[in-house]
């Protein structure tokens, strides 16, 4: 168990080191960086078993959370577990600004939810994120829905989600403190491990 914890705390601050703006190199040596070399504005390492914050830095300041959303988005597919379910692809899903990342769904096309859960992950897709919402919840706009109620229902008290891929929006914000939350509640997830 005590192996289990410590791997659960280093792989959420690598994760949060990174996210951070801790250069890789540094990350992978398998060392702590000095305190002062970390140079993000807002950061937290907890204990994901328990919950207690190891070290932290204003954890609770609002930010952007780009695609780290997309945790939030995968959980909750994965959750609902329908990932053998067979989805048409919207015009409205793979409607999505210039320089987006994406996976490259055609409208009108055929995917199974399984597939579409990798791409969110590894692309990663927003239009794989659009996809997975209007198969969860009928439209992106219900989706939001259930991600923010699980964000309250998980603590998650710095968080409101516009969308469901990280698109810049000023009102879709979380918290280092937050995304430590749902990161440790994703991580005791097998598949999403």
């Amino acid at each position: 168990m005590a192996a289990r914890k410590t791997q659960w705390v280093l792989i959420l601050a690598l994760v949060l080191v990174l996210a951070a703006g801790q250069p890789a190199a540094a990350a992978t040596t398998g060392r702590w960086p000095e305190l002062k070399a970390i140079t993000g504005l807002s950061w937290l390492v907890m204990d994901a078993d328990s919950g207690e914050v190891l070290v932290q830095n204003q954890a609770d300041l609002p930010m952007f959370p780009a695609s780290t959303t997309k945790i939030m988005t995968a959980i909750l597919v994965l959750e609902a577990n329908r990932l053998d379910q067979v989805v048409t692809v919207s015009a409205d899903a793979v409607k999505l600004p210039a320089g987006s990342s994406k996976v490259g769904y055609l409208a009108g096309e055929k995917v199974v939810v399984r597939d579409v859960l990798a791409g969110l992950m590894l692309a990663p897709g927003n239009d794989a994120a659009n996809i997975l919402a209007e198969a969860y919840s009928g439209s992106q706009e219900a989706f939001v829905q259930v991600m923010n109620k699980k964000a309250a229902a998980l603590g998650m008290t710095g968080s409101h989600f516009i969308n469901p891929s990280g698109l810049h929006d000023p009102e879709h914000v979380t918290t280092a403190r937050d995304m430590a939350k749902l990161a440790a509640y994703a991580m005791k997830n097998q598949r999403f491990r």
